[in-house]
């Protein structure tokens, strides 16, 4: 094989796929004619790879972490039976943050979320959950914070509405 097309989310992640094109190691391994594609949201990302490039998707990502097991497990591509192998190969695992609404900050949260849990259950019972937003459903952003809760006590499903906000396309915070 001598060509693929790798797709990326724009965010800052995806610097070693153009750092690889540009500086000419794709070409210096036998595949000369590698595309890196930019992709609209995690979801188009994740089909694309399912169509692969004969089905004018694409061949690799740089992607979240726990996509391509749940892709080869068929959990996130139900159209997808499980076994479409995806291998993942970890490049990157540094900046990953939480950020906590400005309403929050009194609670002084950290790592440690147990403080917060009494103000998050009175949020709860008053009807108006906390937001939590992730790029994916399963990825690392969604995994994170559900452990970071998890951690202190609270139970993600029961005190958090979580919802998917997709990466910024322009590099601009949205």
């Amino acid at each position: 094989m001598k060509a693929a097309k790798l797709g990326f989310i724009a965010l800052t992640m995806p610097r070693r796929l153009f750092v690889a094109k540009e500086k000419g190691i794709f070409a210096k391994y036998g595949m000369p004619d590698v595309e890196v594609q930019k992709q609209a949201l995690m979801g188009t990302t994740r089909d694309n790879l399912v169509l692969g490039s004969e089905g004018n998707g694409i061949d690799g990502a740089h992607i979240l972490t726990p996509m391509p097991y749940l892709i080869s497990a068929g959990k996130v591509t139900p159209e997808q039976p499980a076994g479409r192998r995806c291998t993942s190969g970890a490049a990157q695992s540094e900046r990953q943050c939480i950020s906590v609404a400005k309403d929050t900050s009194d609670l002084k949260v950290g790592i440690d979320t147990r403080r917060s849990k009494t103000a998050l259950d009175k949020k709860k019972a008053s009807g108006k959950a906390d937001q939590g937003r992730v790029t994916f459903p399963g990825g690392t952003h969604d995994l994170w914070i559900r452990y970071w809760l998890a951690a202190g006590g609270i139970d993600p499903d029961k005190v958090i509405e979580t919802s998917v906000v997709p990466p910024p396309r322009d590099g601009r915070q949205t």
